[in-house]
């Protein structure tokens, strides 16, 4: 986790959840995730740029961004442990995010109440003794 000046925090499952938000495309956002991924890199080295990551999360309100707090953001982020995050470890990261959100969504849809639901296709319930064999 980043801890900053400012009351906001990084976590890993926040990174990858926002990154989720990524639109996609037919083929699985590869097109997308490297037009996204020209903004950390406008360079075009093939890896994010560092303070181009520190400017992004300090204009993003997490208040300025040490060289430890950065170093943590890479970490996060470097799925190969090269110690530096290139395209195909960003797109490592989208994936973990898609899952992060689908698993969020799916803990939201587990807490919503449940409407009532018939046991059978009729719409009667066997346990009062309205469908076939209930009663002998």
């Amino acid at each position: 986790m980043v801890k900053t000046s400012n009351t906001r925090r990084v976590t890993h499952s926040q990174i990858a959840t926002d990154l989720a938000k990524v639109p996609k495309n037919s083929k699985g956002g590869v097109l997308v995730s490297q037009e996204a991924f020209k903004v950390y890199d406008p360079h075009s080295t093939g890896f994010v740029d560092s303070e181009i990551l520190r400017s992004i999360f300090e204009n993003l309100g997490f208040g300025e961004i040490s060289d430890e707090d950065l170093g943590i953001l890479v970490e996060t982020g470097d799925k190969d442990k090269d110690g530096r995050i290139s395209l195909q470890d960003f797109r490592n990261m989208l994936a973990e995010g898609e899952k992060a959100a689908a698993t969020a969504s799916s803990t939201e849809s587990a807490k919503a109440p449940k409407e009532a639901v018939p046991e059978d296709a009729t719409g009667e319930d066997k346990a009062e003794g309205g469908g076939e064999g209930g009663g002998d």
